[in-house]
């Protein structure tokens, strides 16, 4: 049932050609029908389900040399008790293909309606500059490639984790903490374990700390399990 949960919420929107990299997002119906999209070089995106509760998302001409970049988020849009995640990405010189599940309250896969945003070398936003000051990691769990923890100022590999307890981490992004800025979170696997975040992102410049990421089993026990994060500064 609702309750009064902290929470963190981004809103963008992009039109025409040359974000500062690859990127795209899709606002779906369960039916695959596309609400809103964009993407980066102007081409289509689709959406195809695949079963109650999945769906494959291709962002295709933001393609890149794979086999796993960038970042990716998807936030559930429904009016009951919904998550959804990303099972996993995969990134080709055409296209990128976001495979998405969604789950409810008993943790049984659900169709529902859902956005999700790609990134690679640019911020959740979509352009280069501004803002200047953004990063995103992915734990697997443990490292995930090199291509998908990326540090605006610093380059690939900078941001770090580390293990703060049972189902925590505390993750840093180095020179990048500078306000106002979003952090978000989502989790990455094909079961119904989710994250959130454990307390407010903390900067002390020039630096970013997310204290702590937190990840749970649908019956809410902790749990180290996959997720993406990203940060992005409006500066």
């Amino acid at each position: 049932m609702p309750d009064n949960s902290g929470f963190s919420a981004f809103f963008t929107t992009a039109s025409g050609a040359g974000a500062g990299g690859p990127y795209g997002y899709v606002h779906t119906q369960p039916t695959g029908a596309i609400i809103s999209q964009y993407n980066a070089v102007g081409a289509p995106n689709s959406v195809t389900p695949l079963g109650v509760g999945q769906w494959s998302v291709k962002f295709p001409g933001i393609g890149s040399g794979g086999p796993v970049d960038g970042s990716v988020q998807v936030t559930a849009a429904a009016s009951v008790p919904t998550r959804c995640k990303a099972r996993n990405w995969v990134s080709t010189g055409a296209q990128q293909e976001v495979i998405v599940f969604c789950f409810n309250s008993a943790g049984a896969l659900v169709n529902s309606r859902f956005t999700v945003t790609y990134q690679q070398k640019t911020s959740l936003y979509g352009p280069a500059i501004p803002p200047k000051y953004f990063g995103y990691l992915w734990h697997v769990p443990g490292a995930g490639p090199a291509t998908t923890n990326f540090n605006s100022v610093l380059g690939f590999g900078a941001n770090t984790l580390i293990a703060a307890g049972p189902g925590l981490s505390l993750v840093t992004f180095p020179q990048i903490g500078f306000l106002p800025l979003n952090v978000q979170v989502t989790a990455v696997g094909s079961n119904s374990n989710f994250c959130g975040m454990n307390f407010p992102w903390t900067v002390s410049a020039p630096h970013l700390y997310v204290r702590d990421v937190n990840c749970f089993t649908n019956a809410g026990a902790a749990v180290s399990t996959g997720f993406t994060v990203t940060a992005n500064s409006r500066l």
